[in-house]
This record gives structure tokens, C-alpha cells and sequence, in this order.
């Protein structure tokens, strides 16, 4: 817990202190596999709602039709761009998580 604090407020004496005390109690290794993997599972989850189509369509307005791509044919321009702004907007926000999880 003091460990995922520190992280996440950036507190590199809160991140110091933790690691001390789990490499003292021979629990580093795990700690910090917890972490990681509790991390990465955060920025998972946040990539595939970013990128979930029926989220995007709602966003957006239009999904491509037809197995076309955003900006290809098929589907109306309009909601294309529509689409396309809200799949930018999402991969904005995965990018924020990986920045707020990795910095």
C-alpha cells in the first residue's frame, strides 16, 4: 500500500521508504511484481475500453459500417469524423494512464 502511494503521488521518499522496508523484510521482489502487474492490468483495461467500438459509436456517433475503416469508405464523413475524434480522445486517455502509471 505504501509502495502503490508513493507511486502514485510521485514521492520518491514514500517510494524510498517502502522499498526499504519490503527488501528488509524479503519481499521486494514480490512487491514490486504486484505492483507492475496491477499496473498493467490498469492500462489493459483502460486500452480496451478506449478502444471498444459500441463506446467509440456512442461517443462519436457513427462507427465505420461495413468493416471500413474511419475515414475510408463507407458510413457518412460526418460520422466518420465523429468516430475518428472520439478514437483520438480515447487513445488520449490511455496515453494519461500509461503516463500517470510509468512516469
Amino acid at each position: 500500500e505504501a509502495l502503490r502511494e508513493g507511486m502514485e503521488s510521485l514521492s520518491q521518499a514514500k517510494v524510498g521508504s517502502a522499498l526499504q522496508v519490503f527488501f528488509n523484510l524479503d519481499e521486494l521482489p514480490a512487491a514490486v511484481t504486484g505492483l507492475t502487474g496491477r499496473y498493467a492490468s490498469d492500462v489493459e483495461r483502460a486500452t480496451k475500453a478506449a478502444l471498444d467500438v459500441r463506446s467509440l459509436s456512442a461517443v462519436g456517433g457513427a462507427a465505420p459500417s461495413g468493416g471500413a475503416r474511419p475515414g475510408g469508405a463507407g458510413g457518412a464523413a460526418g460520422g466518420a469524423a465523429g468516430w475518428q475524434d472520439a478514437l483520438w480522445a480515447a487513445l488520449r486517455e490511455v496515453s494519461d494512464t500509461l503516463q500517470v502509471r510509468v512516469a
